[in-house]
C-alpha cells in the first residue's frame, strides 16, 4: 500500500471575513490504495473550542426544530437570489439543515445563514471559488481552490479545517454528522487515479474509506455506510461526461466490508437513504451519452442484489445533470421529459409512484433539491435571476 501524506490547515473561523483568520499546518498520513480506514490521527490539532454561533454545534437552529421554526425558516429561505452558474455535474449551489442554509450569493461568496436569527457570516470568498456546500448539524463542508489547486475545507467548532496538498486536488465532499467524504485526486489531472477518503472531525482521522484502481467518485455517506461509483471497470479507468462504466461500491462503517453492486452500464451518483435504502443514476451502454441526459432514475437496497433494483423513472435534464436529493426515504428529483422542467416526489419505502410537487410554469429552469426532513429546497431560474424556492415535504 503506498502512503501519502496529506496536509491539513486548521484556521480559525472569523465571523464576518476569513481575511483575519489566524492558521497552521498540521500534518497527517493517509493509506491509499483501497484499504479501509488506513488512516492517522491528526499529529496536533487546533486550540480552542467552539463558542457557539452559526459554526458550531452550539448553533442555535438544528436540524428537527419543527413546528413554527421550520415555517419561520421556509418563509425567510424564500426567494434568496443565489449564484448564477450552473455546474457540470448538478451539484447545486445551497444546502441547508434544519434552519441552516448555506448557499452560494450572487458575487460568487459562500455564506451561511441561520434562518431563524438571520445572522450570516461569509466563509468563504469569490476569490476562492467556493461551490458545492453541504452540511450537517455540526459541520459544514465545501469545494475551494487555494494557490489553484482544488480542495475541501471543512468547518466545525468555529474552525475551518482546509485539505490541500501539491500531490492531489479535493473534490465533491458530502457530509454526515461529523463525517465527511470526499474525492481525492492523485494530481490535478481530472483523470488521475481517485478515491474517496472519510475524514473523522470528531477524532481527527482521515483514512480511505473506498479506493483502488481507476477513480472512485461522488460519494454519500449515511451513519451505517459510504456508498460511490466505481470506474475501475470502465477502459479508462475513469469518469467521462462523455461516456464511461461503472458499478456502485458500498462500504460498511460499522465491519468495514465492501460490496460491489455490479450491473451493466454506468451507475453514479449513488444516494442513501434510512435502513440502507438506496437511489441512483443509470446509464446505457451506449456511448457517447445524449448531449440532454436522459437516463433512469433506479432505487434499491445496500443489502440486497442489484438485479433486484427497481426502475423509478427514465427522466431528463437540462443542462445535462441535475442531481436528485435522497433524505429518509423521501425522494425529490427534477425531470423535464415532458417538456418543462419539473419537481417529482417519490416514496421508496415503502415504494410509491412519482407524483408532481412543483412544475415549471413560467420557470426557465429548475435547479436540484437538497431536502431536510421538514422541507425541500430548490433553486429556480427566472428572467431577473436565479432564486431559492422551498417546498413542504
Amino acid at each position: 500500500m503506498v502512503r501519502r501524506s496529506i496536509r491539513l490547515r486548521l484556521t480559525s473561523l472569523a465571523l464576518v471575513s476569513l481575511a483575519a483568520c489566524s492558521s497552521r499546518d498540521v500534518s497527517i498520513d493517509s493509506g491509499r490504495g483501497g484499504s479501509a480506514g488506513a488512516g492517522a490521527t491528526i499529529a496536533g490539532g487546533a486550540s480552542g473550542s467552539g463558542s457557539g454561533g452559526l459554526g458550531s454545534s452550539g448553533t442555535s437552529s438544528q436540524s428537527g426544530a419543527g413546528g413554527k421554526a421550520d415555517t419561520d425558516c421556509a418563509l425567510a429561505a424564500q426567494g434568496i437570489a443565489i449564484y448564477g452558474s450552473w455546474d457540470e455535474l448538478g451539484y447545486p449551489p445551497y444546502a441547508l439543515d434544519g434552519c441552516r442554509l448555506a448557499y452560494i450569493a450572487p458575487d460568487g461568496s459562500l455564506r451561511l445563514q441561520d434562518l431563524v436569527s438571520h445572522d450570516e457570516q461569509v466563509l468563504d470568498a469569490p476569490e476562492a471559488v467556493p461551490g458545492r456546500p453541504t452540511l450537517s448539524p455540526s459541520t459544514v463542508a465545501w469545494q475551494a481552490r487555494v494557490n489553484g489547486e482544488s480542495v475541501v475545507r471543512v468547518l466545525n467548532s468555529g474552525i475551518i479545517i482546509t485539505v490541500t496538498g501539491e500531490f492531489q486536488h479535493a473534490e465533491e465532499p458530502k457530509v454526515f454528522a461529523d463525517s465527511v467524504v470526499f474525492s481525492a485526486f492523485s494530481s490535478a489531472d481530472p483523470h488521475s487515479d481517485c478515491d474517496v477518503l472519510l475524514y473523522d472531525v470528531a477524532t481527527g482521522t482521515l483514512g480511505v474509506a473506498i479506493g483502488g484502481a481507476g477513480q472512485q467518485r461522488f460519494a454519500d455517506i449515511s451513519a451505517d455506510f459510504v456508498a460511490a461509483s466505481d470506474f475501475s471497470e470502465d477502459p479508462n479507468g475513469y469518469f467521462d461526461l462523455g461516456g464511461s462504466v461503472a458499478d456502485i461500491v458500498i462500504y460498511s462503517r460499522a465491519n468495514g466490508t465492501f460490496t460491489r453492486r455490479a450491473r451493466p452500464g454506468k451507475q453514479a451518483f449513488p444516494l442513501l437513504g434510512n435502513d440502507g435504502t438506496l437511489a441512483y443514476l443509470e446509464w446505457g451502454s451506449v456511448h457517447p451519452e445524449p448531449k440532454f441526459s436522459a437516463f433512469a432514475l433506479m432505487t434499491g437496497s445496500v443489502s440486497t442484489p442489484p438485479e433486484g433494483d427497481a426502475l423509478i423513472r427514465n427522466i431528463q435534464t437540462d443542462p445535462s445533470y441535475l442531481r436528485p436529493a435522497l433524505r429518509g426515504n423521501l425522494l425529490d428529483f427534477v425531470d423535464s421529459s415532458l417538456g418543462s422542467p419539473t419537481l417529482y416526489r417519490a416514496s421508496l419505502n415503502p415504494r410509491s409512484e412519482p407524483t408532481a410537487a412543483i412544475e415549471g410554469t413560467g420557470v426557465q429552469s429548475l435547479l436540484g433539491p437538497a431536502s431536510t426532513d421538514a422541507w425541500t429546497l430548490l433553486g429556480q431560474r427566472l428572467a431577473s435571476g436565479p432564486v431559492l424556492r422551498v417546498l413542504a415535504r
